[in-house]
């Protein structure tokens, strides 16, 4: 029995058959009709119509639109990679590319190109995933550091869709990754099962740049920027260089390429904290007038900090291709990655309702209230506790040291990826961290936000010491030395849609 839907949807089909007849047939009229009255016109001769010369934009602009196609990179969970011709033609061309691999992905995710990535001076991975919706990073020293999406850390880095790690943790530090070595990446938030477990969070996958992404023949791309640090008054410098080549051979699609990047990080920052404000706990803290409520909220401490050192990075890859036909791709490829830097951090913490040494609590004084009659403004304080300054200096060297070897088939039909990847990092640090006291309890007063200063943030002034004076200090009054070296290899075989084995390795020494 033939439903109503399905009459109606056969009607309309057939319709739309006997249409295309009746407009064809039509339009040859109207050519017939044209051409007569051309030749009444012309005394019998026909005669074609002089068209006029196009312009050397018109000429560009119809090329290029007949070199666009609709193969759009699309997501594809197996091999990690963005898959399709990339095709560039402007920012229109960039948002259509993202939205087609956005609208074919069967979860939540966001894309970026290459093409996006090199039009910003983003120096690292981080600094260009801050501009995705739902993405947010914490910027210290210098640079985009964490990565969290929708709020959250703990993110799970791929490269290529094989897991990554740093010798202290399951995750790979993105600002160590230069922005001008990898094609797209792609953001992940939410988890489907084909992918990596380790993080609730979601997935960051990189894609890196592999040499038939590029036109036929050699490409050569060299970028060298820097940016101006003012509290040290410095140019930070930025390098990479990408030379790759792909040729058509009697064997088939042959390619190789080599990209790399260095640059030199030097920072000096100034913080002012705040603790979070909350109703203090100590029954032996001591409030001048003891009629001051109980029940007020103040940050537990505060604190100074000045951040200063520098960090030195290297990244190197180099990939090789061979494309017997359309239906088979072999990769291998490898890289290495190394950083080297060093933390010098003053720091300054001062208690306000605890004690850091067996002294009693601070005496707390002339606390001002805010208009909830809740939160402290501000206060005095006399502190029985001999605080003072400290500094650490903190030596780390890292490096990452990967190899995959990639077989990809593909038709109409099947689509079969294998690889193995092999991957290890390694972490050698120094940690070395003193402090100073005074030698007398100071007094100080403390604004919490300071309105006068432009900057806003805590105010502390001490009543009873002169911080220049180094007769005020006892050095040293503590002492701290760390050494540790990690390492972490894995190697991880992966073959068919589904079958996947690793194999981890992870010692301390």
């Amino acid at each position: 029995m033939l439903s109503m839907r399905g009459l109606a949807s056969g009607v309309a089909f057939a319709a739309l058959i006997a249409v295309l007849p009746v407009e064809d047939a039509a339009a040859q009229q109207a050519g017939d009709a044209t051409e007569k009255a051309q030749k009444v016109l012309t005394g019998g001769k026909t005669s074609k119509l002089r068209s006029r010369k196009r312009t050397k934009r018109e000429e560009r602009l119809s090329k290029e639109a007949a070199k666009s196609t609709e193969s759009q990179p699309q997501l594809s969970n197996d091999n990690g990679r963005l898959e399709g011709d990339i095709i560039v033609m402007g920012l229109r061309e960039n948002l259509k590319s993202s939205r087609n691999a956005k609208r074919r992905a069967s979860q939540i995710v966001d894309v970026v190109v290459a093409q996006d990535i090199v039009k910003l001076p983003d120096k690292n991975i981080p600094e260009a995933l801050a501009r995705i919706p739902g993405i947010q990073i914490d910027r210290n020293r210098g640079e985009g550091g964490e990565v969290k999406i929708r709020g959250l850390g703990g993110v799970m880095t791929t490269v290529n869709g094989s897991p990554t790690f740093s010798a202290g943790d399951r995750t790979t530090y993105l600002n160590d990754i230069s922005s001008d070595m990898v094609a797209g990446i792609e953001v992940y938030k939410t988890r489907t099962p084909d992918q990596v477990e380790g993080s609730q969070t979601g997935v960051i996958n990189l894609t890196l740049r592999r040499p038939t992404d590029f036109k036929e023949g050699a490409t050569y791309a060299f970028s060298v920027r820097g940016d101006y640090a003012d509290q040290i008054k410095k140019v930070n410098p930025y390098f990479s260089a990408l030379v790759a080549y792909n040729a058509d051979t009697n064997i088939g699609q042959l390619g190789f390429s080599v990209n790399g990047s260095a640059n030199n990080v030097r920072y000096n920052e100034s913080i002012r904290w705040n603790a979070k404000p909350e109703i203090p706990g100590d029954s032996r803290l001591t409030f001048l007038p003891s009629t001051t409520p109980r029940n007020i909220y103040m940050p537990w401490g505060i604190g100074f900090s000045g951040p200063n050192g520098w960090s030195k990075r290297a990244d190197v890859n180099v990939s090789t291709q061979w494309k017997p036909d359309d239906r088979w791709a072999i990769t291998l490829e490898g890289g290495y990655r190394k950083q080297r830097m060093l933390w010098s951090d003053n720091r300054f913490d001062i208690p306000l309702t605890y004690s850091d040494s067996s002294a009693p609590l601070p005496v707390l004084s002339n606390i001002v209230l805010g208009p909830d009659g809740r939160l402290v403004k501000s206060l005095s304080s006399t502190s029985l506790d001999p605080m003072g300054p400290g500094r650490s200096s903190y030596q780390h060297e890292s490096t990452n040291y990967n190899a995959r070897f990639q077989v990809d088939f593909k038709n109409e039909r099947f689509e079969f990826n294998s690889w193995i990847n092999w991957a290890r990092a390694e972490n050698d640090s120094n940690e070395l961290f003193h402090w100073i006291r005074f030698n007398q309890q100071p007094d100080f007063d403390v604004i919490f936000n300071d309105t006068t200063d432009p900057l806003g943030g805590s105010n502390v002034t001490f009543k009873n010491i002169d911080l220049l004076d180094h007769k005020n200090y006892l050095y040293i009054d503590g002492f701290l030395q760390r050494k540790e070296f990690t390492y972490s290899p894995e190697i991880e075989a992966k073959w068919g849609p589904e079958t996947l084995y690793r194999f981890e390795i992870h010692r301390l020494f």
